[in-house]
């Protein structure tokens, strides 16, 4: 960073995924200056690690919110990066692929078309269930995702804001979500994250700019 300063960053990595192991470490993050959310644009329609029950961006969500709740984290501003918007492209564009075949059984031949639909809709999975937009729109789907974290993040404020502490209260008055979305595979876009991050930390990017 300017001025000589060193930005540190410290990633859960696997750990985040497994539920069970996120009480373990959350504790070692309470003087960080800032906390940076990845979160899976494409994993609406996948389950999750450890629990196949669990769709991953429902869990994605609802552990932003938590993380957003915790007292750990309460003065800190919020920076959420909505990762592979190439991946959810391809997921909600794969076209569906028609295939005729013939099955032969007791020497009677049989016509049969097998339909191969590999295009993925948001509305058929549990977190985005509700989604209203046009099928194949990207930038609808991504608002529409972002949309959910949004309100997780609003939520959190609002129930920071009954706590009996007025230090708590005040903080939630004056905390921030920046959203940023990228390919993680394209180098200049992560720069520019890590821009954007310092320029939140160090106050030159405001809630006017986000």
């Amino acid at each position: 960073m300017e001025n000589d300063s060193t930005l540190s960053v410290y990633v859960c990595g696997k750990k985040m995924k497994i539920r069970n192991e996120r009480r373990k470490w959350i504790h070692q993050f309470e003087n960080v200056s800032a906390v940076v959310f990845v979160a899976s644009l494409s994993s609406f329609d996948e389950p999750m690690f450890d629990d196949e029950t669990i769709n991953s961006l429902q869990d994605s969500i609802e552990l932003f919110e938590d993380i957003c709740n915790t007292h750990y984290f309460v003065h800190q501003h919020m920076i959420l990066v909505l990762n592979k918007q190439d991946l959810l492209q391809e997921k909600i564009n794969a076209e569906t692929k028609t295939q005729q075949m013939q099955l032969t059984l007791n020497v009677r031949r049989f016509d049969m078309t097998c339909v191969n639909n590999t295009g993925k809709k948001l509305q058929d999975y549990p977190a985005t269930s509700d989604y209203a937009g046009a099928e194949k729109d990207l930038e609808a789907s991504v608002k529409f995702i972002e949309s959910k974290f949004r309100d997780a993040f609003e939520r959190s404020i609002e129930k920071l804001k009954t706590s009996p502490q007025q230090a708590t209260v005040t903080a939630a008055q004056h905390r921030l979500l920046f959203v940023r979305v990228t390919c993680a595979y394209q180098a200049d876009n992560v720069k520019t994250i890590f821009s954007d991050v310092q320029g939140i930390l160090t106050g030159k990017i405001t809630k006017n700019e986000n």
